[in-house]
This record gives C-alpha cells, structure tokens and sequence, in this order.
C-alpha cells in the first residue's frame, strides 16, 4: 500500500487583522498536496485578498516562490504588496490582470488569483494554471 504523498504546504491556524486590530482570519487551516487545486469564492469584502496575500507571505517564508495575480478589479492585492516592506512580501511577483498567455510564462511554484469574489468565464481559465484561486 503507497503512503500518503507530503502536501506541498500546509497552513494551521492563520489569523489576520485589520491595522485597526479588526479581525479578518480566524484560525485558517490549508493543506495543498501534489496535484490539486484549491478555489475560494466569497462577497466582497470576506477576506479573499487578505487570504490570499497572508497566504503567499506564508508560502515564501517557508522556500517556495509565489505569484500573486490580482484579477479583482479593485486591485486590493496588488496594491497591498506593492506598498509593503515585509520582506516576504517583497519576494512575491505580483501582477495586475494579466491574460492568459502571459500566465503561461510565469516561472514561480505557486500562482495564486486574487478574483472578484464569482467564478466568471475568464476566471475558470486560470483553473488550469494557477495553485490556488481566491
């Protein structure tokens, strides 16, 4: 009988809050093994970019290279890394709305789609190309 394969990255008990002390995340537990794909669709406003950002930071803090698309038209993820100065995040590549064809030439070990919050047409492309969709 094969043994059970090692995630790729698991997180345990991740909590965000607001710089007002406002909690975002309380206590989120993600496992990613080899092969498949995590998706996450919400509201506005539910924590899906501060997920996926924390996310990221964790994913490079433990070797792993991390790209960030920032589909959601309010640009929240990208805006949010590119005006920090947590090195962590300094080490994601992150990208505004990309097509596509330009995701298919990204070299990093995870990709991970900051959406609108609703799996749209366009968005269920990036299934086949990203680790994690958020």
């Amino acid at each position: 009988m094969a043994g059970k394969s090692k995630p790729l990255f698991e997180v345990q008990n991740l909590h965000a809050s607001t710089l007002e002390g406002e909690p975002i995340l309380r206590g989120v537990d993600l496992v990613v093994n080899p092969g498949e794909l995590h998706a996450l669709m919400g509201p506005n406003g539910s924590g899906k970019s501060t997920l996926c950002v924390n996310l990221a930071a964790a994913i490079c803090n433990i070797g792993y290279s991390v790209s960030v698309v920032d589909a959601d038209l309010q640009g929240s993820a990208f805006d949010w890394i590119n005006a920090s100065t947590d090195q962590n995040l300094k080490a994601i590549e992150v990208y505004k709305h990309s097509s596509i064809e330009s995701l298919n030439n990204l070299s990093t070990d995870f990709i991970l789609i900051d959406t609108q919050g609703s799996l749209t047409k366009e968005m269920a492309k990036y299934l086949s190309l990203s680790s994690l969709i958020l």
